[in-house]
């Protein structure tokens, strides 16, 4: 599955199926075909990503 992120205000980010679904996990979002972050919880979402960039770049790779 390729995941399209869309926004007014930037150009669409495009994700294959793992990396789009890691985002949306990251979120607290189920994987879905179809869905939409409301603008209220936009702010909560780009910081669960946030918290989840910073663990993964915490942690060393194996």
């Amino acid at each position: 599955m390729i995941y399209r992120f869309q926004s007014k205000a930037a150009g669409d980010v495009l994700m294959r199926g793992a990396d789009g679904d890691s985002v949306l996990t990251a979120m607290g979002m189920a994987p879905a075909a179809q869905g939409i972050i409301e603008p209220l919880a936009l702010a909560a979402a780009l910081g669960a990503v946030e918290a989840a960039i910073a663990q993964s770049e915490a942690t060393p790779p194996t």
